[in-house]
């Protein structure tokens, strides 16, 4: 299999260019598809960005095109597919739903919005096209900066080096939720049994031909034995192999609940079960009770009897009838919205007048950038600036530029490769970190930059102990009103930090005899933090957090609570906060590092301000 990919940059970074650059491009590739009976696959990063380019499409005349994401019904996406198998489209802008499991054999490019971020995605997203024998797999990556592009060119020197990122999904360790519902369909099921077992062993008898009494039904007699039952089951699976040392805590949240009324005979609250996994709906409590997808924090679009997706429900309660938005490709007006239990439907009919409509947002779906692309990214950085930067090029850049950016053929496993850019978008990159200096972070280094009240840390951190690392800081150091630190931006690449005073103010007021750095000063505060310390510390800051409340509905049933009262309730809210931490943290990545400084593995360095952090920081820089 051959892939063939043209990486492409706009020719200035504001939104205006950036969207115009990127419509002009993807209206390319309609009109060349167009009379080949062909399609293109337009992938994005999140469904926000999908709906804004289908919008800005259609507005320009594209009419043969669609939007492809996981938050449309089950229906809408079946339609899309029909049409991408019957040749009824030209392009369809997606997210990741569209990734996996997809063969059709007419989808003859591939374009990438911004960089994936995990070369594994680029990988799959590509091969969606070229399936036909002998072709090849030609793709497009459209990226919206010189700090995105650097990224793309990171991903790719990882496929030079075969080196694919470790896997995104995280397997929860010991997840209560998953536990506690387990227990709750057993009960359930010995509630049938027992009711069940007069009629279901007679039926039995007639059906062997044997007596009644001579068959035996082992019915669980209590409440404990079930649970033990359940307990042993469980501890098989290697994510619950210490579950039976929370035995006496799980029997405690069942009772604090009221799911059961005694553990040592069999006492369950059938009412409370079916009240909170059916809600006042007419469903049987199966549906809910034997499902482990998480419950959705979502609001029902629907045109009359048409489902047609699901809104955020931070979205969805700005809505008032009369709103006009933006989803799955259409115009929609608010007719009416009803309220539920963890969400609503919102009842609309297509609005054919052009009217100043909203763009509805998602949270979440973005995807955190691998410790492995943050090193490969500085070691590119350091290739340019041996390359260029120390010997002095910029003066006979055209005549040099090829040495560093030529093309090369790059391989994903054995297959080849060949990769594109162009000239504008190199030069651009190479111009925008030409007053770089000596050293470049990187796994040995960390660079500590400092400007009036701003100051930076660069390090290859990858995205998650970059986020936790700067939640440590906030902690220590305080944020907000009363906080020394007002503004924060965490990246793969850095971690920026803007101060209420000048730094020199805070130095002089709090530090001035110390003898110590800035950094030594944010370092002390972290130094001699072990793994529990920090596991604690996250904890209380995300008490404060509105996104912990996601978590808190998802896990909030199996706990035998509705949302409303798991808010309120310090069990579940443990639990959400041990899941995020799991999830979107890396505690041990944090404190390995925060080591490796002291034990002077990871050298530390503070200098003035360069340009490599406006580089990676410039939204930040710009906006103060």
């Amino acid at each position: 299999k051959r892939y063939k990919l043209v990486v492409q940059l706009p020719e200035k970074e504001d939104l205006k260019q950036m969207s115009d650059f990127i419509i002009d491009k993807l209206r390319e590739v309609t009109e060349k598809h167009k009379s080949k009976s062909a399609v293109g696959l337009a992938f994005t990063n999140t469904r926000y960005m999908s709906e804004l380019l289908t919008r800005d499409l259609q507005n320009r005349g594209i009419e043969d095109i669609a939007v492809y994401h996981s938050s449309l019904s089950k229906d809408i996406r079946e339609e899309v597919e029909s049409k991408l198998e019957n040749k009824q489209l030209s392009l369809v802008v997606c997210t990741r739903a569209l990734e996996l499991g997809v063969d059709y054999k007419d989808v003859m490019e591939v374009v990438q919005i911004s960089s994936p971020s995990l070369l594994s995605y680029l990988i799959q997203r590509m091969g969606r096209g070229g399936h036909k024998p002998r072709e090849v797999s030609k793709g497009r990556i459209l990226t919206t900066d010189p700090l995105d592009a650097l990224e793309v060119y990171a991903l790719l020197r990882l496929a030079e080096k075969k080196s694919l990122e470790k896997e995104e999904h995280v397997v929860l360790d010991l997840p209560l939720d998953v536990a506690l519902q387990t227990i709750q369909q057993m009960l359930f099921q010995a509630y049938n049994m027992r009711n069940e077992q007069s009629s279901s062993s007679k039926k039995l008898a007639d059906w062997m031909g044997i007596k009644e009494p001579e068959i035996k039904i082992d019915v669980p007699k209590t409440c404990e034995d079930v649970i033990d039952r359940s307990i042993n089951i469980l501890s098989k699976l290697q994510i619950f192999k210490n579950i039976k040392q929370l035995k006496e805590y799980i029997c405690d949240l069942l009772l604090e609940s009221g799911l059961i009324f005694c553990i040592e005979n069999f006492e369950i609250n059938l009412n409370r079960m079916r009240w909170i996994w059916a809600g006042r709906t007419k469903k049987s409590i199966i549906y809910g009770l034997c499902s482990y997808i998480p419950p959705n924090f979502t609001f029902k679009v629907n045109e009359e009897k048409k489902e047609i997706g699901d809104l955020d429900w931070y979205y969805a309660i700005t809505l008032r009838k009369g709103s006009v938005f933006w989803f799955a490709g259409k115009r929609w007006e608010v007719k009416g919205i009803r309220y539920h239990i963890g969400g609503g439907r919102i009842y609309v009919k297509e609005c054919t007048e052009e009217e100043m409509e909203e763009l509805p947002f998602w949270r979440g779906g973005g995807v955190d950038t691998d410790k492995m692309v943050a090193e490969k990214f500085y070691e590119l950085v350091d290739e340019i600036y041996r390359e260029y930067v120390r010997k002095n090029l910029f003066d006979r850049l055209s005549l040099k530029i090829k040495r560093f950016f030529k093309n090369i053929l790059y391989y994903l496993g054995k297959n080849p490769v060949k990769i594109e850019d162009e000239g504008k978008l190199r030069l651009k990159i190479l111009k925008d970190l030409r007053k770089i200096e000596e050293p470049i972070p990187s796994k040995e280094i960390l660079i500590v930059e400092l400007s009036k009240d701003k100051l930076t840390l660069l390090h290859p951190f990858g995205s998650k102990i970059a986020r936790t690392l700067l939640d440590l800081i906030l902690i220590k150091m305080g944020n907000g009103k009363g906080g020394l630190i007002k503004g924060w931006y965490p990246k793969p690449y850095g971690i920026y930090l803007r101060f209420q005073l000048r730094l020199e103010d805070i130095f002089e007021l709090l530090y001035s005899h110390s003898g110590k750095t800035i950094f030594d000063i944010i370092f002390a505060e972290l130094e001699n933090l072990d793994k529990s310390e920090v596991e604690v510390a996250l904890k209380e800051r995300l008490k404060d957090i509105p996104f912990i409340n996601k978590q808190i509905y998802e896990v909030c049933r199996a706990f035998g609570y509705t949302y409303q009262e798991a808010r309120r309730n310090e069990d579940v809210i443990r639990e959400a906060i041990r899941q995020v931490i799991q999830l979107y943290y890396d505690i041990d990545g944090a404190v390995k590092l925060i080591k490796d400084v002291r034990e002077g593995r990871v050298k530390v360095i503070q200098r003035n301000l360069t340009s490599l952090s406006k580089f990676i920081f410039k939204e930040q820089f710009k906006s103060m």
